[in-house]
């Protein structure tokens, strides 16, 4: 089980990765390689790197062991990080949340409206 740092919130994670416009035409490998780097940050994951966290790892449950806390913060954190508003939890958008690269596909498809 991961640990949390405490009074670490995503209203005050610091978009410091330039994302954005700058992510429009990136490729899925470097989308999932940021995710794991906003998830480190936003979700303040203790004593995990980026790297340690594998892209087809399950992010809730056995895998990384997010909750439904997490999942609205990761929420939050895409919105300031690529400006990406997730209106309704439907089945896309749970499937999009499964793991780093389902996460980065999602992303990419809502950046340039095309199918990975």
């Amino acid at each position: 089980m991961r640990q949390r740092r405490e009074l670490v919130r995503v209203a005050t994670f610091p978009i410091k990765l330039g994302y954005r416009s700058d992510n429009v035409g990136k490729m899925v490998q470097d989308i999932e390689h940021d995710l794991k780097v906003l998830l480190v940050d936003a979700l303040a994951l203790e004593g995990i790197l980026p790297d340690e966290i594998g892209s087809d790892e399950p992010l809730f449950g056995e895998g990384l062991g997010l909750d439904s806390i997490d999942g609205l913060e990761l929420g939050v954190a895409l919105r300031k990080a690529y400006g990406i508003q997730i209106e309704a939890v439907g089945a896309e958008v749970k499937a999009a949340f499964a793991n780093v690269r389902s996460l980065a596909c999602f992303v990419r498809m809502r950046l340039e409206a095309k199918p990975c």
